[in-house]
């Protein structure tokens, strides 16, 4: 199965003037990018980058993205791609703990994320700007691409590191997880499988690249087949279904919080061409109870998936699915459903979903307890429950980790709460939670004030700004609700079980 690389050389020599992505006016083709490639990977060379060092890109969706992407993995170096929405500790842990050598960032972070970041690690030798920033000792990326150069085509060990991407964990730091080459190949050859891709399919997301599944669904999966890549930027509701009829998505990716936003406008002229184009919605947390009206609406086939960064994850094909269920493990991967004792479940138990397969990667960088936890046996162990009905369909129940998912991302609930409990009048703090029909969930926390303090003197807006100095804004807590004490074991663990089931609703009678 070939690697990225060699496909991208494959894609630029059958078909150098066929458009592998669309943004925004740019098409850039498979041999404009191949190029582009050659010339970044050669430049990386000369600032030092090895095969195995790190680089981390602090890059928006873009054109810049993928060539620095492609060219550490031609190189036999490490993608470490960091959230543009993290602040300067965030970003500093990161940089940190990847031992990063260098890093590509936008324009806009540079003064007040990156350049202070970068101080507090010291691995970083040099840092690279995207955009019009011109300041002594930043490199514009545009020297990246500048020249003609050649580099061979490498096909690297396939269980060789290709990125660390970071993933929520529920002790509060984010864990770096490392994932091979065969990782990105397994994957979109999976997905290409599942939802039927050709040379002919336009595979459009707005999710960021720094995330897995625009990297493996997205890119991967339209650079195997051969097909082209639209990168939205962002979510417009109001020119989504102009964008998508303007470069010819036959696919396009969502997430459950775009669904009812996009479902409130009026009808567009667009919306109504989409009719028999044969367009396909691949996402996650739809309300099935909405599949079909939307469907009808859009006149699209929606198909739900589960992922996670450790694995891939499941998803419904084209030919068979189910609504309301997540389908089957990716081609080539098995799902059990198994107890605490880890024996596998028969059908309609609920259990934890645990995972196998080809693109399973090899656990948390530098963090073996956490990895021990997870990985056991080649058996990826979600912590996520679910149970497998009688035609092997699997459906998602709810988590047993404290995460809290908000609009696709995984938010830590103890990185919240040591956020706010670093505040010298808070004593205690409990986030957890709780269900939002736009969002998915909604983070609320619970806080103690410490002796001798009142909401007067500590009042909700102070919490919320503390929490915009030092966590990326969908971190902030939503809903703030205040207790002399919280519920606990006789261990003197937060009880947040109690917490949940208070009462039916609990947004009611707390700040929001």
């Amino acid at each position: 199965m070939q690697q990225l690389n060699e496909l991208l050389e494959k894609w630029s020599i059958s078909q150098p003037e066929k458009v592998y992505l669309h943004f925004r006016d740019d098409k850039i083709t498979y041999k404009k990018l191949f190029e582009g490639v050659n010339n970044a990977g050669f430049y990386l060379k000369s600032l030092g980058i090895n095969p195995g060092d790190r680089v981390g890109l602090f890059l928006k969706n873009s054109p810049e993205f993928l060539y620095a992407w492609f060219a550490l993995n031609k190189i036999g170096a490490i993608m470490v791609p960091i959230n543009t929405g993290f602040k300067k500790e965030e970003t500093s842990y990161i940089l940190t703990n990847s031992a990063c050598k260098g890093v590509i960032a936008e324009q806009d972070a540079i003064e007040e994320i990156i350049i202070p970041a970068a101080k507090e690690a010291s691995s970083i030798e040099w840092i690279a700007v995207r955009g019009e920033l011109k300041k002594e000792g930043i490199i514009p990326f545009e020297k990246f691409l500048a020249g003609k150069h050649f580099i061979e085509t490498i096909r690297w060990p396939d269980d060789d590191l290709a990125a660390i991407l970071y993933t929520s964990g529920t002790t509060g730091k984010p864990k770096g997880v490392m994932c091979p080459h065969r990782y990105y190949s397994r994957i979109g050859n999976a997905c290409a499988q599942s939802y039927e891709l050709s040379t002919e399919s336009s595979l459009l997301t707005l999710l960021p690249l720094f995330h897995m599944n625009a990297q493996t669904l997205s890119a991967m999966g339209s650079l195997v087949v051969g097909g082209s890549l639209i990168l939205l930027d962002k979510f417009d509701p109001y020119t989504f279904w102009n964008d998508i009829c303007k470069y010819k998505a036959t696919v396009f990716n969502y997430l459950g919080a775009m669904l009812p936003v996009l479902s409130k406008l009026p009808v567009s002229r667009e919306e109504n061409e989409l009719h028999g184009a044969n367009l396909l919605a691949v996402g996650a947390q739809a309300d099935p109870n909405l599949m079909e009206t939307y469907e009808k609406r859009w006149g699209v086939k929606m198909l739900e998936l589960y992922g996670l960064t450790e694995i891939g994850g499941t998803a419904n094909t084209i030919n068979d699915r189910k609504i309301g269920s997540i389908g089957f493990a990716l081609p080539g991967h098995t799902v059990r459903i198994v107890d605490e004792n880890g024996k596998q479940l028969p059908p309609n138990e609920v259990g934890e979903i645990t995972i196998t397969g080809p693109s399973i990667t090899l656990g948390y960088w530098r963090d073996p307890v956490e990895t021990n936890k997870t990985y056991k046996d080649n058996w990826l162990y979600t912590e996520d429950l679910g149970y497998q009905d009688e035609d092997g369909f699997i459906y998602f129940v709810g988590r047993k980790k404290d995460i809290i998912r908000k609009n696709g991302e995984n938010i830590s609930a103890v990185e919240v709460e040591n956020v706010i409990m670093n505040h010298p009048k808070v004593v205690e703090a409990a986030a957890i939670s709780v269900p939002d029909d736009i969002r998915d969930e909604e983070v609320k926390v619970y806080i103690v004030l410490t002796q001798g303090e009142t909401v007067e003197t500590l009042p909700p807006e102070q919490i919320i700004a503390w929490c915009e100095q030092k966590l990326a804004k969908f971190k902030i807590p939503r809903y703030i609700e205040y207790r002399n004490s919280l519920p606990k074991t006789e261990t003197q663990k937060i009880q947040k079980n109690i917490l949940k089931q208070e009462k039916d609703d609990l947004t009611t009678g707390v700040w929001d």
